[in-house]
């Protein structure tokens, strides 16, 4: 019921977030499009009071302004996981292209006897320019990926913001070739598309944005933490999901692990077969550790800590380990389990070795765990010295602690990176929001550990007598 629970908080959180942060960006964009569409004319402004050209300036640039903001607002809008949200965006800017270039040709066709080589120049290049952009959109539209679909929606405002600042530089360069001093309207024209291109290059300041507004959207502290469960899950009925883990749940007792089964992480099925299923909820411990660690500390460090079970307990101790307790024919169900196992372990093991904090995987395991209700108290923090550079290699693990860097790890398959940073995207706004939460979450734990840090083989071992794992509902 508890794990159930905080799955249905995270979709909770997660909906208020899409809700928040969507109808934000998408009023925002529809107000700034109301506004360019129908309260553009420039005879609410005072002509006697402004000088033509000061006049003209700001009329365009105001118009360019209004709809490059609409283009940007509205891409705000849908989260990184929301495909079908992004596909609504991406159509309604084919439809304001379309339309911009239907009025352009039925206008053109009222006016052609009296319209200039230049001004049939510019009007064949912003007809092409909305052939481009519009099949750039529709491009992004058949991703079905919602990665790839983000990335293009993302670059269709590039292409925009690129033909655009382009074609305004190149009219601005034709009329002071031809001695025309008349450079307001390409100057106005170029600056807010060129703004716009350096907004979607560099997105600091929009990851910023939506970090704040999600910042605002917290209640109670937790609902970008629940949110990121949601996200890791997937859409749906999470009844469905704990049945399918339930069933899907094995682990392994630590005896039947051997030293070579640690060297690398080579797939084998195999394997899976030494792993049997388990009830929910009745697994000691899952194991996390980074594959580019030492084999030989990390097996030994594995050792000292089923020793110590061993003793306390009078019987092997039952783990999850990945490479026997994954189906290799079925990856992609366990991996959306994965919160919901470390749910139901009871202990959370951290071998961490030099590379612990710069795996992904291995942070996200981390952060689930005390998402889904673990404490702190439920984890074993184990340093993994390489052979021969113990000192350097605990200088670097409690280095690693201090200056952590979502964006900096990696995994083994670039596809699964992408997949993580765009549920940290999703539910946090920016990845700074996420390296602050878990840095927090990371100093708590060096807290819990910090006077055996220097000379003990163990950080922490706050075993309880009877091995059972306390719980908590909030994160």
């Amino acid at each position: 019921d508890q794990i159930l629970g905080n799955i249905r908080k995270g979709q909770s959180a997660l909906r208020r977030i899409r809700c928040v942060v969507g109808g934000t960006w998408f009023g925002l964009s529809a107000v700034a499009a109301a506004v360019c569409e129908f309260m553009m004319p420039t005879q609410w402004m005072l002509p006697a009071l402004w000088d033509n050209r000061i006049l003209e300036f700001c009329r365009v640039f105001l118009a360019y302004t209004l709809f490059d903001a609409r283009l940007l607002m509205s891409s705000l809008a849908p989260l990184g996981d929301d495909t079908r949200f992004m596909q609504l965006v991406l159509g309604i800017d084919i439809v304001m292209f379309a339309a911009r270039r239907f009025g352009m040709m039925r206008r053109l066709s009222v006016h052609w006897w009296v319209t200039s080589w230049s001004e049939w120049t510019d009007i064949t290049v912003s007809m092409a320019k909305g052939v481009v952009c519009m099949g750039v959109a529709a491009w992004a539209m058949t991703r079905r990926d919602p990665e790839a679909m983000n990335t293009w929606l993302w670059r269709h405002l590039a292409v925009y913001a690129t033909i655009t600042t382009f074609q305004a530089l190149m009219s601005g360069l034709v009329m002071l070739t031809d001695g025309d001093q008349g450079m307001v309207v390409p100057i106005a024209s170029a600056v807010p598309p060129g703004i716009l291109l350096y907004l979607v290059l560099d997105q600091r300041l929009l990851y910023w944005t939506q970090s704040q507004l999600r910042r605002w959207v917290d209640t109670t502290g937790a609902t970008r933490a629940a949110a990121s469960i949601a996200c890791a899950i997937g859409p749906g009925d999470p009844r469905m999901v704990y049945r399918q883990a339930r069933t899907q749940f094995r682990c392994v007792t630590l005896d039947c692990i051997t030293f070579e089964d640690v060297l690398d992480n080579t797939p084998n099925s195999e394997l899976y077969s030494r792993s049997s299923a388990i009830t929910l909820g009745c697994c000691d411990a899952f194991i996390s550790h980074s594959w580019h660690d030492d084999a030989g500390p990390k097996w030994d460090a594995l050792q000292a800590w089923r020793a110590s079970f061993v003793q306390s307990h009078g019987r092997e101790p039952t783990v999850w380990f990945d490479k026997l307790c994954i189906d290799q024919t079925n990856i992609e169900n366990d991996l959306r389990c994965l919160p919901i196992y470390l749910g139901e372990c009871q202990r959370l093991v951290i071998l961490s070795g030099p590379t612990y904090l710069s795996r992904l995987w291995c942070i996200m395991e981390l952060f689930f765990f005390i998402m889904m209700g673990g404490r702190l108290s439920s984890i074993n923090l184990i340093p993994v010295a390489n052979e021969g550079n113990e000192d350097d290699s605990l200088l670097t693990i409690v280095s690693s602690f201090k200056t952590f860097d979502a964006g900096a790890c990696e995994c083994f398959f670039e596809h699964d990176k992408e997949r993580m940073l765009t549920v940290i995207q999703t539910s946090f706004g920016s990845l700074v929001a996420f390296n602050q939460r878990v840095s927090l979450l990371l100093r708590e734990l060096s807290r819990e550990v910090r006077c055996d840090m220097p000379r003990s083989s163990t950080l922490s071992s706050h075993s309880s007598s009877d091995g059972q794992a306390s719980r908590q509902h909030d994160a």
